[in-house]
């Protein structure tokens, strides 16, 4: 299974709805949220757990860090894992700093491995900048893809599902569909 941790994704958990759609639609998802348990296929693929706390994780699979101020121990250690973070966030980036694990960067700017190149309505068209090594070991080069989601979803999460997506060897050639 196909371990996803959403961490600092409060209020209308846009976050974390997002990258469960997604899952949705390439395999499914068993989601653990509040202490609460949902699977969305019979034979999911993917585990996504939403925290609000996180002190050690050691495991082959992503973080995924929300805009929201979270609380971390002071000794974090994220091992195995790759992390994906809003580089806008100064919170998650300090974090991040700290523990030496990869970060994966999306946003609006220029030095982030995901960025936005356009957006119309439901379909956003992302950017990946730079070389990205799948959880397998794959490399997928630099492209731009499309996303299909809601236009009232904020950037950020369109950008985390699809580099959830990537990171999990689900070709880029056809796009993402992001909707339940």
């Amino acid at each position: 299974m196909k371990k996803i941790i959403v961490c600092g994704d409060f209020g209308e958990k846009l976050l974390t709805k997002t990258i469960v759609n997604a899952c949705n639609n390439y395999g499914g998802a068993l989601v653990c949220e509040e202490g609460k348990i949902a699977e969305t296929a019979s034979e999911a693929e993917f585990l996504v757990l939403s925290v609000n706390k996180l002190t050690q994780v050691s495991c082959k699979g992503i973080v995924v860090f929300g805009d929201a101020p979270f609380s971390m121990s002071s000794g974090l250690r994220l091992e195995g894992v790759t992390a994906i973070a809003d580089t806008g966030s100064a919170d998650a980036m300090n974090i991040l700093s700290r523990t030496g694990a990869p970060v994966i960067g999306c946003s609006y700017s220029g030095r982030d491995t995901l960025t936005l190149s356009c957006r119309n309505g439901d379909h956003t068209i992302i950017c990946l900048q730079r070389s990205l090594r799948t959880l397998s070991g794959k490399i997928i080069e630099p492209c731009e893809t499309d996303a299909f989601c809601p236009e009232d979803i904020p950037l950020y999460p369109v950008l985390a599902a699809c580099c959830v997506l990537m990171l999990n060897d689900i070709p880029t050639d056809a796009g993402y569909g992001l909707m339940s």
